[in-house]
């Protein structure tokens, strides 16, 4: 069928007319003591179903008319009534399924390319609601500019590490931009304060993580990004907050950030405290591994370390 409509309208024509011609030459030469309804039901379903309607139907109706009146067999006006009945809804039922079944797979097909147009268009979106919210975070604190970036590609650096494949590790790029999301509602003075915060600025700042969970809960498309907010200063041996969760009750995501998050923190400037340098954060996290962290994203994250140094290098010669 796909090389018949590959060809041109006048090589159609000539095969529809050697189509016919065939059948007479069957009917009325090589076969003319018998039926030959059987062999020229083959070609007329081809020929019909291979041009596009409604230019199938007389060519269809065209070759069986030829049959028809070639045919030797036909013994009575009933014999041909009933005889080519039959034929017409073996045949026509095949055309019309097919025509149908055409034009069903090509709105299938037209759906499909709306509904990936909308799907980008949707993914564009909250692609720039995210980085408009990171955006907002950095606003408030100048110290935190670049924060939410540092998080996201550290996390999804570590999530490749420990086996993540590229749609996984892409949400937790997203977890790790979104994580402080509840510092919006913070007040700048306690953000931007120098000294120590008392306990109750310390609480203050702590809702932060119930504040971003409320915020994104109310995106749908943004909820699967819930645990790594809500959780992430969780502790591996349960002394974290909000829920005191420890070891694997902690989702994996939230723990990746927790780790992203603490060694950006640490190589960053605070109005408390200056900047570590990086060797003096990595021995932090490995001396916090297995009580704030869990050792395995310590280790994943030590390794991505390695491996962005060494390709820093080679990059550098």
């Amino acid at each position: 069928m796909s090389y018949f409509l590959k060809l041109s309208r006048r090589n159609q024509f000539l095969l529809i007319t050697a189509h016919i011609l065939f059948i007479y030459f069957l009917n009325k030469v090589a076969f003319r003591e018998q039926s030959l309804v059987g062999l020229y039901v083959l070609p007329m379903l081809l020929t019909g179903l291979s041009v596009k309607a409604p230019l199938g139907f007389p060519v269809l109706f065209v070759t069986w008319l030829v049959g028809v009146l070639s045919d030797p067999y036909i013994q009575s006006p009933s014999h041909f009534v009933v005889r080519y009945a039959i034929i017409a809804v073996v045949l026509g039922v095949p055309l019309w399924a097919g025509n149908s079944l055409k034009k069903y797979l090509e709105l299938v097909e037209t759906e499909k390319r709306e509904l990936n147009r909308v799907n980008k268009s949707l993914k564009e979106l909250t692609v720039g609601t995210m980085e408009a919210f990171a955006e907002a975070i950095e606003a408030k604190d100048r110290h935190l500019v670049g924060h939410s970036r540092n998080v996201a590609r550290y996390a999804r650096g570590i999530a490749e590490i420990m086996g993540n494949d590229s749609e996984q590790a892409e949400n937790i790029y997203w977890a790790g931009l979104l994580h402080d999301i509840g510092k919006i509602g913070v007040e700048e003075s306690i953000l931007n304060k120098p000294g120590t915060l008392n306990p109750w600025e310390r609480a203050h700042v702590q809702q932060h993580v119930i504040r971003g969970a409320k915020i994104v809960e109310r995106i749908r498309v943004l909820d699967n990004l819930l645990p790594s907010i809500l959780f992430h200063h969780e502790r591996f041996d349960g002394k974290g907050y909000p829920n005191g969760l420890k070891g694997e009750q902690i989702p994996m995501v939230a723990r990746i950030i927790a780790v992203a998050d603490a060694f950006d923190a640490m190589t960053s400037d605070r109005t408390y405290r200056q900047r570590l340098p990086e060797e003096s954060a990595l021995e932090e996290l490995s001396r916090c591994s297995g009580s704030q962290f869990d050792p395995r994203v310590v280790d994943a994250f030590a390794l991505y370390w390695e491996r962005s140094i060494k390709n820093s290098e080679k990059e550098i010669c």
